[in-house]
Formats: structure tokens, C-alpha cells, sequence
């Protein structure tokens, strides 16, 4: 069986900004139209059994309507993770309502909620994904915009190791997008 392990779709206002700010920005044509559907055709023209559905919330406040959506649109073939935002004020309760979802884990993207995850801030975040067994997904490395500020660096991500051996954390992108030497430097055993 073949799972694609990390798959985006978006609500339809949401999509109708984001794919074309990709194509325009990015400068590639993106693959359909970001709806449920459509990346279940995709799925079945490939061979793909599973997709895992990593939703992106920006702001704190995003977080909960964006799950609800997820949450709404899952089924056999489209398994949730839950967006989170590691400052958020309710999180312990948004982790064990999607929890009780059968949730079994949550996405981050530091340069989209702009934290670095070695702040201690986001301890609680990590203590309470511990606490829960669920996993966290996260983007690495660079913005594929190559924006300045590179929050999430592979660096910053073995702190998080050190420190949170229990955590069961997922780095996208080989632990760095496009900063393979500090990938190797820090994450690479």
C-alpha cells in the first residue's frame, strides 16, 4: 500500500488565494484545484491508497475552524493531522479534542506562524504532544520563496531533539529545505 504522507487541500475561499499566489510566486503550474476531491482523483490515477492531510493554520485564531474543515472532509483515503499553533490559548484543549477524533497528529510550519522551534514558549506544545502520543509534523529549512528569515532551521530542530527525546517528531523536507549541509551538520547521526 502506498501512503503519500503529506498532502495539502483547502477550503474553497482559501484555495482561491493560495494556488494562484503559487503558480504566480513560485512560478509552477500547481496540480488542481486544492479541493478533497480532486487530490482523491489524483490519488487513483497514481496508486496511491492514503493520503495524510497536514493542514496549515497561520494564525492562532484559524486553528479550530481549519480542524472542524479537515475533520469534515476525512474519510478511508484521507487520514487528518490537525493544524496547530504552538502559542495558541486553548491548545491542550484542541489537542485532546482532536485527539478524541482519533487524530493522531499535528502539523507546524515556523516560517508561515513565524516562531523558532527551540523558543521556550513552545514547550508547551512539545509537553503536551508528549503527554498525548501524537506526532508532530513540521516544515524545515528554507521558504520556497526564499525569504530572509529562516525560522525553522535544522539547528533549531536538534534543540528540540536534545531537549524533547520523547517527542515524536516528523522534520518534512529531509530536516531542511534547502539547506542540506546544515541537515547533515546537525540531524544526520
Amino acid at each position: 500500500m502506498v501512503i503519500d504522507f503529506h498532502a495539502h487541500i483547502y477550503p474553497p475561499p482559501v484555495a482561491a488565494k493560495i494556488l494562484p499566489a503559487a503558480r504566480r510566486k513560485l512560478k509552477v503550474e500547481v496540480p488542481g484545484s486544492g479541493a478533497p476531491q480532486d487530490l482523491l482523483g489524483h490519488m487513483s490515477r497514481s496508486g496511491i491508497a492514503r493520503s495524510v492531510l497536514l493542514p496549515l493554520a497561520k494564525g492562532r485564531e484559524d486553528v479550530s475552524s481549519l480542524n472542524d474543515w479537515i475533520l469534515s472532509v476525512s474519510d478511508e483515503g484521507l487520514i487528518p493531522f490537525g493544524a496547530i499553533h504552538p502559542f495558541m490559548e486553548n491548545l491542550e484543549a484542541e489537542l485532546d479534542r482532536l485527539a478524541g477524533c482519533g487524530v493522531r497528529g499535528v502539523k507546524i510550519m515556523p516560517l508561515l506562524q513565524e516562531f523558532y522551534p527551540d523558543d521556550q514558549c513552545c514547550e508547551r506544545l512539545y509537553e503536551a504532544l508528549i503527554k498525548r502520543e501524537m506526532m508532530l509534523v513540521t516544515h524545515t529549512g528554507r521558504d520556497p520563496l526564499e525569504r530572509e528569515e529562516v525560522f525553522g532551521t535544522p539547528e533549531r530542530f536538534a534543540r528540540v531533539v536534545q531537549c524533547y527525546p520523547e517527542l515524536k517528531l516528523l522534520l518534512a523536507h529531509l530536516g531542511g529545505m534547502r539547506m542540506w549541509d546544515e541537515s547533515r551538520r546537525h540531524l544526520l547521526l
